[in-house]
């Protein structure tokens, strides 16, 4: 079952025309939230589990050893995403140069 702030981020993924695949394995050990092909692995940080010191510690590990394997990690906090997903999913867009798609059943394809 996905978290508001994953549909949201899902949404708003839509809107922008932007393909991902939702709770994508990475070699067994990492499910990334929402992942973008190539590389791009975006984690949708609940504001209450991940503020723990344990759950932050794992947070950092998964992040270094994506970042070490070529992936870039993108984290993002419930609060932040449910404020403004729109300047994220943007952020995301330009930092990385992603083509939209324009024709919405080329997304479904």
């Amino acid at each position: 079952m996905k978290t508001l702030p994953e549909e949201t981020m899902e949404k708003t993924l839509r809107m922008y025309g932007v393909s991902y695949v939702s709770q994508h394995s990475i070699a067994g050990m990492a499910s990334v939230d929402i992942f973008i092909e190539p590389n791009i692995c975006i984690f949708v940080d609940g504001d209450y589990w991940h503020n723990y010191p344990m759950g932050n510690t794992r947070d950092k590990y998964v992040s270094k050893l994506l970042r070490n394997w070529g992936y870039v990690v993108y984290r993002f906090w419930e609060h932040d995403i449910l404020k403004n997903s729109d300047k994220l999913v943007e952020k995301i867009i330009n930092e990385n140069k992603l083509e939209r798609i324009n024709n919405i059943e080329e997304f479904f394809q």
